[in-house]
């Protein structure tokens, strides 16, 4: 039967038999205690902790000391009501005594690891138990501390916190990776539609009989192509491996089909009143990721033609050193504010000015992040109703085996 603590007084004679006797001097260092305590607990948002333990004098003292450090506390006197009550409960630690009649410490610690929602809950066995073989069975089980009877206040208090501290880096970390993972499924998902808007183009011409042969429709199909098998091998690897990260896969690749395919891919955006203007090093060859290069540049490009409505010359540059390739995305387009500047690289951030274009501002955004795994580095520079230039410098460090495949 599970017992909720606030509906029990707890009896002061338990702290004499397993707590140090209280002096006046000493209930004054515990309140101020348990004020910094109670400050700490804060971080936890009130933690829930599930108390399990049969002995009514222990469970109400320890329960009474949790509630002034500012926990939540609920009570069950054995295994079986505790693991019937956690799904309800949900706690985010459980303190148990591991000798318990029905179902022991130990047959409840196995439930709460197998439990789909409690599976990395933190559990903290405290018991009379001095057993070297109970701790080491507890600890195989997947316990995350064990304190022997007669426990101290701050060491409880003190391994309480610690845990939950633990628990909640966990799930920072747990959340900072899904949160990663979105983000790039939100990139590729934005930039696959620049292929298939180029096999849309090709639909429509079958669909309107067209029988010429036009070699730059099927050129396009055939890159598009190529571009959508990578983005969907990249996610491939995410989901194989449950990455947190963007895959990172350098090889040789040729600046000029490189750059080709970039412009290719975003015809759609390209008006007649547009030039473009490619220049590169003469058949050079670079060690970078070519999936993640040429996203980036149809990023650009796009943006480019999308935000020069009036048309004008759209210019892409490379030059190389010994170290870096500098890419350079000019436009005479609207440019940009100082504020809208700032805010360029944010997700989903649209200037109000462009309500009319269509987009979804992740672009920019993910832009940024790919340049990032790459290890490079991105800037913008723009003149409000003169034009943006957007600068990626990435890293071209030769690879350890020369004949890595190119493309």
């Amino acid at each position: 039967m599970l017992m909720i603590n606030n509906l029990r007084q707890p009896k002061a004679t338990w702290h004499e038999k397993w707590m140090y006797p209280l002096t006046m001097n000493d209930s004054q260092l515990c309140r101020e205690g348990s004020q910094r305590r109670i400050q700490a607990a804060s971080r936890s948002a009130n933690a829930r902790i599930l108390l399990v333990e049969d002995d009514d004098d222990l469970s109400d003292s320890v329960s009474r000391i949790l509630r002034e450090a500012g926990y939540r506390v609920s009570a069950a006197n054995n295994g079986v009501s505790a693991f019937l009550a956690m799904d309800e409960l949900l706690p985010d630690l459980i303190l148990s005594d591991i000798n318990m009649p029905g179902l022991d410490g130990l047959g409840l610690l196995h439930r709460v690891r197998s439990h789909p929602l409690m599976a990395s809950t933190p559990v903290i066995f405290l018991t009379a138990l001095a057993d070297a073989r109970h701790q080491r069975e507890a600890m195989n089980l997947g316990a995350d501390d064990f304190l022997n009877k007669p426990v101290e206040r701050q060491a409880l208090l003190q391994a309480i916190e610690s845990r939950l501290r633990r628990s909640q880096d966990y799930r920072d970390q747990c959340q900072a990776r899904l949160r990663r993972q979105k983000e790039f499924v939100s990139l590729v998902a934005h930039d696959l539609r620049a292929p298939i808007s180029v096999f849309r183009l090709g639909l429509d011409m079958v669909a309107t009989g067209c029988r010429e042969v036009n070699p730059i429709p099927f050129e396009a199909m055939e890159n598009a192509f190529e571009s959508m098998n990578g983005m969907v091998d990249r996610l491939m690897v995410m989901a194989r491996y449950q990455g947190d990260s963007i895959p990172f896969e350098p090889k040789m690749v040729n600046l000029e089909a490189l750059c080709d395919r970039a412009a290719t891919l975003v015809r759609e955006h390209r008006s007649p009143q547009h030039a473009l203007d490619i220049r590169i090093p003469a058949e050079a060859t670079i060690h970078i990721d070519p999936v993640i290069g040429e996203q980036v540049l149809s990023n650009l490009l796009s943006n480019a033609f999308k935000y020069s409505p009036q048309g004008g010359l759209v210019t892409l540059v490379v030059t190389l050193s010994e170290k870096e390739a500098r890419f350079e995305v000019t436009d005479q387009g609207t440019g940009m504010s100082s504020e809208e500047l700032a805010k360029v690289f944010d997700s989903f951030y649209r200037s109000p000015r462009h309500r009319h274009i269509a987009g979804n501002g992740l672009g920019l955004f993910g832009s940024k992040l790919l340049v990032e795994r790459h290890g490079g580095r991105i800037e913008c520079r723009s003149v409000l109703g003169v034009g943006t230039r957007f600068i990626v410098t990435l890293p071209i460090e030769q690879p350890a085996d020369p004949s890595c495949n190119r493309t």
